[in-house]
């Protein structure tokens, strides 16, 4: 069996090319012969493009390159190398909107998902996707796809039931995705675990050859650095004498206590760090969900009220009753019994990777 994945394996983001491949090995591991989709959404690809130091307009825009772009081109060829090297993807053989139908030579069915492949906002409502190349419904299946909001336009709900309404199965990442169905009069939909969570925490740290060392330091990641979670970072170092890990690539420092950046991180050098760490703060879904994996004690901030992540990351915490890691005045010191969430997690885990046996094996 082939199955060919589309998703947004092209940004530049951790949790996306995470996902991407660990439901590309969760399918493999149910015997298919399985490959990531290399289709270029012209809006995703010009979100995550990274202009020339000439192709840039003013003054602050061109110092902040001279500052930064060493190192960010640097993190952006070690993405490229993580797609060759883990999702098997070259540089020229892929596909646009015009000629994806030409995959349909190459595989036997097809998946979207997971991360947000539903979310109209994010590709201009590129309809590919919802698998509107393929023209077999036996064919088309989604896995933890996500519409990245709680409720659908009016104008786009027509689109959306023509379209899912055409899927053998919907499989979507929140409760909110399963509502959407409901209005829409799908009945084919399910809910099931992120991608990232259908290997286990020992797949992830053998997979990627990570060694497991102790190292005293917060890992903090986020899409946002409010001033709540900038004191509470601070806090917690200093109440517990770790060292800061950062990911990104600031001019300087936004921390008032020991920090060091990663500048230049792969997925395996983020995930590797993140392993070793003895807290995580973040404000991120994926940030959420691999501390919850790789069994870190963890802190998640929720960002305004308007932020469409703030959904997804109370998902995954209600989901596994983690409610009180969420950031508040004061420290938490409440304990995460991760042998209830681990079991939890295991039973889901095997709903899910049943469902991804029953596409491969129909």
């Amino acid at each position: 069996m082939r199955i060919g994945i589309i998703t947004f394996h092209r940004a530049l983001n951790y949790g996306a090319l995470l996902q991407a491949y660990a439901l590309r090995e969760a399918l493999k591991a149910c015997g298919a012969e399985t490959s990531v989709i290399d289709y270029r959404n012209p809006i995703i690809e010009n979100m995550y493009s990274y202009p020339s130091l000439f192709q840039r307009k003013g003054l602050k825009s061109k110092m902040k390159y001279i500052l930064q772009g060493g190192a960010e081109k640097r993190r952006r060829s070690k993405f490229e190398f993580f797609r060759k090297q883990f999702l098997n993807l070259g540089d020229n053989d892929y596909y646009t909107g015009e000629d994806i139908s030409k995959s349909l030579e190459h595989f036997d069915k097809f998946i979207t998902g997971s991360d947000q492949v539903w979310n109209y906002d994010a590709h201009n409502f590129d309809k590919n996707y919802l698998l509107s190349f393929v023209g077999d419904k036996k064919k088309k299946f989604s896995y933890a796809a996500s519409f990245g909001v709680s409720q659908l336009p009016e104008k786009y709900m027509e689109d959306y039931k023509a379209h899912l309404s055409d899927f053998s199965a919907c499989s979507v990442r929140e409760e909110q995705g399963l509502d959407i169905l409901n209005e829409l009069g799908i009945t084919s939909g399910r809910v099931d675990v992120d991608p990232t969570m259908l290997l286990t925490k020992n797949d992830w740290i053998s997979n990627f050859k990570i060694s497991e060392k102790s190292g005293k330091y917060i890992f903090v990641y986020y899409f946002e650095l409010t001033n709540t979670m900038k004191e509470y970072i601070e806090r917690l170092a200093t109440n517990t004498g770790c060292s800061v890990v950062l990911v990104g690539n600031p001019i300087k420092s936004p921390l008032k206590c020991k920090c060091k950046f990663l500048r230049t991180a792969d997925p395996v050098e983020f995930i590797s760090a993140l392993a070793n760490s003895t807290y995580v703060v973040t404000n991120s879904f994926h940030g959420t969900a691999l501390s919850i994996i790789l069994n870190k004690t963890f802190y998640v901030e929720l960002l305004k009220k308007q932020s469409k992540v703030n959904s997804r990351i109370e998902n995954i915490l209600k989901l596994f009753s983690l409610e009180d890691r969420i950031i508040s005045d004061s420290l938490n010191d409440f304990q995460i019994n991760w042998e209830e969430v681990n079991d939890k997690m295991a039973k889901m885990r095997k709903i899910s990777l049943a469902y991804l046996g029953e596409i491969v094996n129909d």
